[in-house]
């Protein structure tokens, strides 16, 4: 029976060996794997401290960007507005003009009754003609300058519409 204990003991010391082979492999693939893993974890670790990095630089980037479009903007409402201005400017410049126009015109029109209902010799009747030429002149200048000033205008409201 002793021979049976022996047996059984080294049988069971086999086993234990085996067992303990088995949880060293064991051990030593985890340990593996750990240190795998360390690298793994070390690698994005790095990776992501490069990434954080890039997007930090990226976002004051895009804050300049935004600060010179918030800028330029506003630049171009100062210029919008200035622009606005001159037209109205001159859109009351043809106002004015209009008016001088018509002023202009009525005089014209009682000279040519004046003279049409007196009879007017000698120096006067020369004198009246010029007169009457001048205000043809004075009335196609102020003409003149209306189509210049109703051109400018049209050309500052195109202007306008472009901006805004």
């Amino acid at each position: 029976m002793e021979n049976t204990d022996v047996k059984k003991i080294i049988q069971d010391i086999y086993e234990a060996d085996k067992a303990q082979a088995k949880a060293n492999n064991l051990l030593e693939r985890a340990s593996r794997n750990k240190d795998e893993t360390k690298d793994r974890i070390r690698d994005a670790e790095d990776t992501l401290d490069n990434i954080e990095e890039r997007l930090m630089i990226q976002t004051k980037d895009l804050q300049k960007e935004i600060e010179a479009m918030k800028d330029k903007t506003e630049e171009n409402r100062e210029t919008a507005r200035e622009a606005r201005e001159v037209a109205e400017s001159a859109l009351n410049m043809t106002t004015d003009a209009d008016t001088e126009l018509s002023d202009v015109t009525k005089q014209f029109e009682v000279l040519k009754q004046n003279q049409q209902n007196q009879e007017v010799k000698g120096q006067a009747a020369g004198r009246l003609k010029n007169i009457m030429m001048e205000a043809e002149d004075m009335k196609r200048q102020v003409e003149d300058k209306l189509q210049q000033i109703q051109g400018q205008t049209a050309d500052l409201l195109v202007c306008l519409r472009r901006e805004v």
